[in-house]
């Protein structure tokens, strides 16, 4: 067995980069890694911290809770089990909690751009469009290449019917490479042909390339959409899902409970 002492910073990089690797492949078996190393190195908060995080895929909240709480009595200014844990509470719906937790995270690292968009995505949820775009902008002005807070904010100006401003920075995301999470606002975005004629085919061509996209029927998908009266996200998602043959897609699109709660807003069910 090894001693806590004798494990070297490098060595807990090592072990936390390969449950990231394992969270990728097979959650369960991250679980267990997981709780094997804690056993070995129960005071580590780059394990600790790690292993919460796959417990937050797994959607076992509280016991994520506990062990991001773990890693903060080992190291109360660890930013990354702080804003872990109001991602935590933003999958639980308690959206004051999280918020109260990532401005503890900025009051550790204030230029912090996870808990700057994280903030972001809980006024989403809450429906304040308005202070969502301003908390991205924030974040913009840290890192004006800030990717989430670009897609984010063009998710915002969809929902709030601002489409050309949503268009003009899906644009300039497609300038710098075009990834599936742009994917459900360049469908809204055609179907209401914003976008010039050939986007799509320029992306499905893109897009089939990514290792976890089989095929997708575009024509067919369009049609469906196009079938309701007024698509929201939620539609498009469903319709994204219905004709992607790939069971991933979905989760390449929204892998993170945070990105499906802020995806869902338009859902008046799901808003505070």
């Amino acid at each position: 067995m090894h001693s806590q002492s004798l494990l070297t910073d490098e060595q807990a990089k090592m072990f936390a980069k390969e449950l990231k690797t394992l969270r990728r492949e097979n959650l369960s078996q991250a679980e267990g890694r997981g709780q094997e190393l804690i056993k070995l190195y129960p005071l580590n908060p780059r394990i600790l911290c790690s292993h919460g995080t796959t417990l937050l895929r797994l959607k076992k909240f509280d016991d994520a809770l506990r062990q991001f709480d773990a890693t903060l009595k080992v190291n109360s200014n660890n930013e990354v089990a702080l804003t872990s844990k109001g991602q935590v509470f933003i999958a639980q719906g308690k959206f004051d909690d999280a918020l109260r937790q990532f401005n503890a995270t900025l009051k550790v690292k204030p230029n912090d751009e996870v808990a700057l968009n994280s903030k972001g995505q809980v006024f989403i949820a809450q429906g304040k469009f308005d202070d969502a775009l301003r908390q991205f902008d924030t974040t913009l002005k840290v890192n004006s290449n800030n990717e989430i807070a670009l897609l984010l904010s063009a998710r915002v100006y969809l929902l709030n019917g601002n489409e050309l401003n949503a268009a003009d920075i899906i644009r300039r995301l497609l300038i710098k490479g075009i990834h599936p999470s742009y994917f459900w606002i360049i469908v809204s975005l055609e179907v209401r042909n914003i976008f010039e004629p050939g986007t799509f085919h320029l992306y499905q061509k893109i897009a089939l390339g990514h290792e976890n996209i089989t095929n997708i029927n575009f024509e067919s998908m369009i049609k469906h959409i196009l079938e309701k009266k007024d698509p929201t996200p939620e539609i498009i998602s469903d319709s994204i899902a219905m004709f992607a043959r790939s069971k991933v897609f979905t989760s390449i699109l929204f892998p993170s409970p945070i990105d499906r709660v802020a995806f869902r807003v338009a859902d008046p069910r799901l808003s505070r």
